[in-house]
């Protein structure tokens, strides 16, 4: 599975970031910090959120969760002097549903190199597709018929080329192409009130992801070489099982 990363700038600095998992009962926060080839856990922070806060994943009182975010940050900013300077939020709720969807086209011109144009209309087929199902999943657990839904993150799976496995497609020859994708979704209000609970954080806002994705978009490095692994979150009201493969 692949993720937009932390410190996706030059390798010869330092960069800071904060990983915050906005759960149903606590708020996460995880200090990252990537130097050269490596990337540490610098300390961690939990504050229990205030009764009425949040509702279904989507944030109720902007003010409190504000709050106790920084406090969050503060905590896991107890052993080290550093500040963050990038954000990834990870959210989570019912009312938040992804998708994984497989996508598989025989290409006219087997001979001709995939392109990343052909690539990105591949990832708007597979939006579309989920987003329907999507749609229907979201209305039925808000019931609500009236709900605008907005895609909250996107990104690419296993990917192969006539049957062999590669981890980027543009570039490559060949015929069949087979892309696997997880989409996720939620309502739109819920999407605004991540992106204003972002912008009073005053960081930079690198992606937000359901909380499955969160650790794993900030722990993963941006090498050529082959890994996999398998992440486990056990929260308040359900257990999420996540395959990485790089």
């Amino acid at each position: 599975m692949n993720f937009p990363r932390f410190f996706h700038k030059k390798k010869d600095t330092s960069h800071i970031g904060i990983i915050l998992d906005l759960g149903s009962q606590y708020i996460k926060s995880t200090l990252i910090e990537k130097k050269a080839d490596q990337i540490c856990m610098l300390g961690q922070g939990k504050i229990m959120h205030q009764i009425g806060d949040m509702e279904k994943g989507g944030i109720v009182h902007l003010d409190h969760v504000y709050k106790n975010c920084i406090l969050a940050i503060e905590e896991a900013k107890k052993h080290s002097k550093n500040n963050p300077s990038q954000l990834i939020l990870a959210v989570d709720g019912i009312s938040i549903h992804s998708i994984n969807t497989q996508t598989e086209y025989n290409r006219s011109d087997s001979y001709s190199q995939i392109s990343e144009s052909e690539i990105k209309n591949l990832i708007h087929k597979s939006q579309w597709k989920a987003f329907e199902q999507a749609k229907k999943y979201i209305k039925e657990e808000s019931n609500n018929n009236e709900v605008n839904i907005k895609l909250l993150s996107s990104s690419m799976g296993d990917v192969s080329i006539d049957g062999f496995r590669i981890q980027d497609p543009v570039g490559f020859t060949g015929k069949n192409i087979k892309i696997s994708f997880l989409n996720s979704f939620c309502p739109e209000t819920f999407l605004t009130g991540y992106k204003q609970l972002a912008k009073k954080l005053e960081l930079d806002l690198l992606s937000i992801v359901p909380s499955f994705q969160g650790v794993a978009q900030g722990l993963i490095e941006d090498q050529g070489n082959s890994s996999s692994g398998i992440l486990i979150d056990i929260g308040s009201h359900h257990t999420q099982i996540t395959l990485i493969q790089k």
